[in-house]
């Protein structure tokens, strides 16, 4: 392979057309080795503009070199060519937020990672990102369901009943914060502020003996 790979691109110094480079990006991606894919890649589709794989492709590269800048211009135009609401998209809008992500752009992020979530909507990790960001900044209604689709990956389970606990109890719903608060309980034992969110959702629904035993529990802390 690493001569097959010297011979192109000698080739492609001689005659540096659209084959060759492509060809040789081939070449590089078939070992994974991205960072040399890039340079054919990027003359590949400045040579065929309308090369959207190729460019999709090439965005990936750029992400895998932590180059967000080059990804989300790139990316960008893998959507705007294939039609923003195109069902092929998703991962192409996941990868789009990633990048959004890495230049600091949290909101234009979380909007790719909505887009995606339209043609699929049982990405949990685009649930818990969209669930935590709206965590974040105090939308809990919008909060509530994308953590309900999260919690079902056990990668994502503790941190999205802590998000459901708190948007819920945020919204003053304390009968369905009270099943998620037990469970954050049983994860982080003793916590003061869980504890008194616990007795004060007991009591919300009556169950006044849970309340008591909960109530002891934080006089002896």
């Amino acid at each position: 392979l690493k001569k097959a790979s010297e011979k192109l691109e000698k080739l492609v110094e001689l005659k540096p057309d659209a084959a060759l480079n492509l060809r040789l990006a081939n070449l590089y991606l078939s070992t994974k080795d991205s960072v040399r894919a890039i340079p054919p890649l990027e003359r590949y589709t400045l040579l065929k503009k309308d090369a959207v794989n190729e460019l999709s492709i090439l965005g990936e590269c750029y992400l895998s070199r932590k180059e967000y800048s080059k990804a989300e211009v790139v990316l960008k135009r893998v959507i705007d060519m294939r039609g923003a609401s195109s069902q092929t998209l998703a991962p192409v809008y996941l990868s789009y937020a990633l990048s959004l992500e890495g230049l600091g752009k949290a909101s234009e992020a979380i909007g790719a990672y909505e887009q995606a979530l339209k043609a699929d909507s049982k990405n949990t990790g685009a649930q818990y990102k969209v669930g935590s960001y709206y965590l974040k900044n105090k939308d809990y209604k919008r909060a509530v369901p994308a953590f309900l689709v999260s919690r079902g990956d056990k990668a994502f389970e503790d941190g999205s009943v802590r998000g459901l606990a708190e948007a819920y109890y945020a919204q003053n719903d304390l009968k369905s914060a009270l099943p998620y608060l037990e469970l954050q309980n049983k994860k982080e034992s003793g916590n003061v502020e869980t504890l008194e969110r616990l007795v004060s959702s007991y009591l919300a629904v009556g169950n006044n003996s849970q309340a008591v035993k909960v109530l002891g529990e934080l006089k002896g802390k």
